[in-house]
Protein backbone atom coordinates (compact mmCIF):
# COMPACT_ATOMS: atom_id res chain seq x y z
CA UNK A 1 0.00 0.00 0.00
CA UNK A 2 3.22 2.17 0.95
CA UNK A 3 4.93 1.89 -2.66
CA UNK A 4 1.47 2.16 -4.63
CA UNK A 5 0.19 5.59 -2.57
CA UNK A 6 4.08 6.81 -3.28
CA UNK A 7 4.10 6.41 -7.13
CA UNK A 8 0.61 7.75 -7.43
CA UNK A 9 2.40 10.81 -5.32
CA UNK A 10 5.72 10.35 -7.59
CA UNK A 11 3.48 11.31 -11.03
CA UNK A 12 2.43 14.56 -9.49
CA UNK A 13 5.93 15.67 -7.41
CA UNK A 14 6.32 18.60 -10.04
CA UNK A 15 2.93 20.07 -9.21
CA UNK A 16 3.10 19.62 -5.56
CA UNK A 17 3.97 22.12 -2.48
CA UNK A 18 7.19 22.15 -1.03
CA UNK A 19 5.44 20.27 2.16
CA UNK A 20 4.34 17.69 0.01
CA UNK A 21 7.11 16.95 -1.53
CA UNK A 22 8.57 17.05 1.91
CA UNK A 23 6.30 14.41 3.00
CA UNK A 24 6.46 12.11 0.03
CA UNK A 25 10.43 12.21 1.32
CA UNK A 26 9.33 10.75 4.47
CA UNK A 27 7.22 8.64 3.32
CA UNK A 28 9.57 6.90 1.21
CA UNK A 29 12.24 6.68 4.13
CA UNK A 30 10.00 4.94 6.20
CA UNK A 31 9.56 2.52 3.40
CA UNK A 32 12.87 2.08 2.66
CA UNK A 33 14.25 1.46 6.49
CA UNK A 34 10.84 -1.25 6.21
CA UNK A 35 12.43 -2.96 2.91
CA UNK A 36 15.78 -3.15 4.59
CA UNK A 37 14.29 -4.52 8.09
CA UNK A 38 12.20 -7.12 6.28
CA UNK A 39 14.25 -8.00 3.56
CA UNK A 40 15.87 -11.27 5.48
CA UNK A 41 12.29 -12.97 5.51
CA UNK A 42 12.39 -13.34 1.49
CA UNK A 43 15.55 -15.31 2.23
CA UNK A 44 17.54 -13.47 -1.30
CA UNK A 45 16.92 -10.21 -0.43
CA UNK A 46 18.59 -9.09 -3.75
CA UNK A 47 15.37 -7.62 -4.88
CA UNK A 48 14.77 -5.87 -1.61
CA UNK A 49 17.94 -4.51 -1.73
CA UNK A 50 17.71 -2.91 -4.97
CA UNK A 51 14.14 -1.37 -4.10
CA UNK A 52 16.03 0.13 -1.08
CA UNK A 53 18.69 1.54 -3.18
CA UNK A 54 16.19 2.81 -5.72
CA UNK A 55 14.07 4.47 -2.44
CA UNK A 56 17.27 6.07 -1.57
CA UNK A 57 17.91 7.68 -4.93
CA UNK A 58 14.83 8.82 -4.91
CA UNK A 59 15.32 10.34 -1.45
CA UNK A 60 18.53 11.82 -2.36
CA UNK A 61 16.60 13.48 -5.39
CA UNK A 62 13.70 14.90 -3.41
CA UNK A 63 15.92 15.92 -0.78
CA UNK A 64 18.50 18.38 -3.19
CA UNK A 65 14.91 19.73 -4.48
CA UNK A 66 14.12 20.71 -1.19
CA UNK A 67 17.33 22.15 0.04
CA UNK A 68 17.34 23.86 -3.94
CA UNK A 69 14.53 25.74 -2.80
CA UNK A 70 15.01 26.34 0.70
CA UNK A 71 18.38 28.04 -0.38
CA UNK A 72 16.16 30.23 -2.55
CA UNK A 73 13.59 31.22 0.03
CA UNK A 74 16.51 32.36 2.10
CA UNK A 75 18.88 34.29 -0.53
CA UNK A 76 17.54 38.11 -0.94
Amino acid sequence: RRDRKIRRDARKLATMSVEARHDVRLALKTLRYLADYFAPLFGTDAKAKAYARAAAGLQDVLGVANDSVMTLEVLP
